[in-house]
């Protein structure tokens, strides 16, 4: 059932029919465009602040290793968006976090020909890689920018940092307005 979590505290046996969990939530229809729940949802968190620095990509590059580049023609809010294309990953710089804390991850996909895919890196104090938790993919057949929301990460007893990783398999996806909630 969906009250029922895995020790990763994500929801055990996923979603019923195979239905992501934003659309069994409510938060998107099934192609993917943001319902009432998604505004709720940003009223709710409007005042957390945003661990991701630079999240719309409005300062460009700034806060984000990347060999991607900064769409201007192609972005869901501002005046930009981070464009990869053909298997290029994109880190962040480290963002503290606490141990055993829960955290949500949403933010928005987009893609042309290849497939999204968003992942967490958590990290102890000595900068040792922990482990990466990748969240659900933004497919290619579905058209138009993609909601990606995760309402349970739990990180690890020994993480200090967290980066946050976009990777393009395949052809162009965009990313866009990512956030990265206590």
């Amino acid at each position: 059932s969906y009250g029922t979590y895995n020790n990763e505290g994500f929801v055990s046996g996923g979603a019923p029919d195979n239905v992501s969990n934003e659309e069994y939530y409510g938060v998107v229809t099934a192609s993917r465009v943001p319902r009432k729940a998604y505004v709720n949802l940003k009223d709710l968190f409007g005042n957390t602040p945003n661990l991701i620095l630079n999240p719309g990509f409005e300062n460009k590059k700034n806060q984000w290793i990347t060999n991607g580049t900064i769409d201007a023609t192609v972005h869901l809010s501002g005046k930009y968006s981070l464009k990869l294309t053909r298997n290029t990953a994109v880190s962040d710089p480290p963002l503290r976090v606490i141990p055993n804390q829960r955290y949500m991850f949403m933010g928005w996909v987009k893609t042309a020909g290849g497939t999204g895919l968003i992942g967490i890196q958590w990290f102890d104090s000595s900068g040792n890689l922990i482990s990466t938790k990748y969240l659900n993919p933004a497919f290619m057949f579905i058209t138009g920018w993609q909601f990606q929301i995760h309402t349970y990460l739990k990180a690890p007893s020994n993480a200090a940092t967290a980066r946050i990783q976009c990777q393009s398999l395949g052809k162009t996806v965009w990313f866009d307005d990512l956030q990265l909630l206590p």
